[in-house]
């Protein structure tokens, strides 16, 4: 363990949750069978299945977890769930926005669907659901949980019901839902989902056996120490290449612009999310993180980080170990 021990209590006293939408903490919940009954609940409300079908019928088709580092939320992470039906569901916990995550997706998603349609050159009726749980807006949506179809432009004609993609509009559902009196089930678990403060959690699962236990293994997994370090990183990262993005887009959107190349923003957001990166590192380097730790945790070789930050800071540091 190369996290200082003072930091790691210094999280512990926040007294804070890890939020769902940290994808260790949300597969830690979905494989625990003894609380099946809160993601089978999720998928009846949001895609219309009956819940005693996906709760009797499901299975974890394939699953990355344990998650080896928090950073890896970058490489593929998803949970996808085979329903008896021929229905494939792949559920996404997108905790921030970034240029070409939509695409990804939905690249991901119809990839899923192509595969459960071909079954050895024989095409057959199959069902491809992908449950995006956003904080973030996703363009105009003016609705929490926005479905969407391959449909005809003019006419709004459904090609198909069998490939649908769901986006459920977190920020949007902690404006409008907190104010409510009474919440439904669906409400309390959504909300649930972002919530860190635990009297708001508590207060979001009084009464309700199942969500109850949902809340306790929050509550045990956000004060265990290795989970900490790694949301502690994750949440260094976000805030550095947020602020990155922020910063460089307008650059390069500017570049682009008088250039006339949209070219431009993607190369300015490129090396702002390179810059915060390199910040990353160092910053860890400072709380005496091992070079090879920095490595794994990044998913960059050494060598790739001597690049970015230097042969001789690494050298240096390396020697102090």
């Amino acid at each position: 363990m190369f996290m200082l021990k003072s930091e790691v209590e210094k999280s512990i006293e926040k007294g804070e949750l890890i939020p769902l939408t940290f994808d260790p903490i949300f597969k830690s919940i979905i494989m625990d069978k003894n609380i099946k009954g809160f993601v089978s609940y999720l998928i009846s409300e949001i895609a219309g299945i009956p819940y005693e079908e996906v709760f009797n019928n499901s299975i974890i088709k394939s699953s990355e977890l344990p998650v080896n580092h928090a950073l890896e939320k970058f490489k593929k992470t998803d949970i996808i769930i085979s329903v008896e039906n021929n229905t494939t569901i792949n559920i996404e916990m997108n905790y921030q926005y970034y240029i070409g995550l939509t695409e990804r997706n939905n690249q991901y998603s119809s990839s899923m669907y192509g595969a459960s349609t071909n079954v050895g050159g024989n095409y057959k009726e199959a069902k491809t659901i992908q449950i995006n749980f956003n904080r973030f807006s996703v363009g105009e949506e003016k609705k929490i949980i926005n479905c969407y179809y391959l449909m005809e432009k003019d006419n709004h004609h459904i090609l198909t019901e069998n490939y649908l993609i769901y986006n459920i509009n977190i920020v949007k559902a902690k404006k409008e839902w907190y104010s409510k009196v009474t919440l439904s089930r669906l409400e309390k678990m959504i909300l649930l989902i972002d919530t860190i403060d635990k009297e708001e959690a508590k207060s979001l699962v009084k009464d309700d056996k199942l969500l109850e236990k949902v809340y306790k293994k929050i509550e045990r997994l956000s004060g265990d120490e290795k989970m900490i370090m790694e949301w502690d990183y994750t949440q260094d990262y976000y805030a550095m290449t947020e602020g990155a993005y922020r910063a460089n887009r307008n650059e390069g959107m500017k570049e682009g612009i008088e250039k006339g190349k949209i070219a431009g923003i993607k190369q300015g957001v490129k090396q702002g999310i390179e810059k915060a990166t390199i910040r990353m590192i160092k910053n860890m380097l400072g709380k005496n993180v091992p070079v090879k730790n920095i490595a794994e945790y990044t998913s960059l070789s050494v060598e790739e980080i001597e690049k970015l930050v230097g042969k001789q800071q690494c050298h240096e540091f390396s020697e102090n170990e």
